[in-house]
């Protein structure tokens, strides 16, 4: 179980992390020209790039996920959605909401790499779509493990960027019921 110690962090804030994570970066030889990302970060300056995730508010960002959760039934699928798949996916998300979402704003986890969907191909989306009941879920930085019917996936922060480029929603951005 993950625990957001508050205090910990307003204090880990104000510490400067960047001659660490420039020697990590350096001794892992990262390249960012040979990297398969649409990161709008530039990587010529690694201790830039980490630090920018520390100015997000992160209870502003659980709170604004928390709120559109909340808005969500699981009784009552999108058009074009099955309620099967419609139910495990709102319950995938708000297990993954409650037990690993503190941590994973601080580990640069976006809405779209924990609760992106891909409309025209289910299972392909963000963690929610991609878990399927599996609560094995192991989340260690920026990589995600799980395993379903002794089949082992795997995802990563940062995948939702190349999700949302490819048409994907959020799963509170599916288009409504028509009555």
């Amino acid at each position: 179980m993950l625990n957001f110690d508050p205090h910990r962090w307003l204090a880990e804030r104000g510490t400067d992390a960047a001659p660490e994570i420039s020697r990590l970066a350096a001794l892992a030889g990262a390249h960012p020209k040979n990297e398969n990302s649409s990161s709008a970060i530039s990587a010529a300056n690694p201790a830039k790039a980490a630090n920018a995730n520390v100015r997000l508010a992160p209870t502003a960002t659980l709170r604004q996920w928390h709120r559109h959760l909340s808005a969500l039934d699981d009784l009552d699928p999108p058009a074009g959605y099955e309620l099967n798949w419609w139910a495990q996916a709102v319950r995938d998300a708000w297990w993954i909401y409650e037990n690993f979402a503190s941590r994973a704003v601080r580990d640069g986890w976006s809405a779209h790499d924990l609760f992106g969907v891909l409309p025209w191909h289910h299972g392909w989306g963000g963690l929610c779509d991609r878990l399927r009941g599996a609560r094995n879920l192991k989340m260690e930085g920026p990589k995600a493990i799980w395993s379903s019917w002794g089949v082992r996936d795997w995802t990563c922060a940062g995948a939702g960027d190349n999700l949302k480029t490819s048409g994907a929603t959020l799963i509170w951005e599916l288009e409504p019921k028509r009555p």
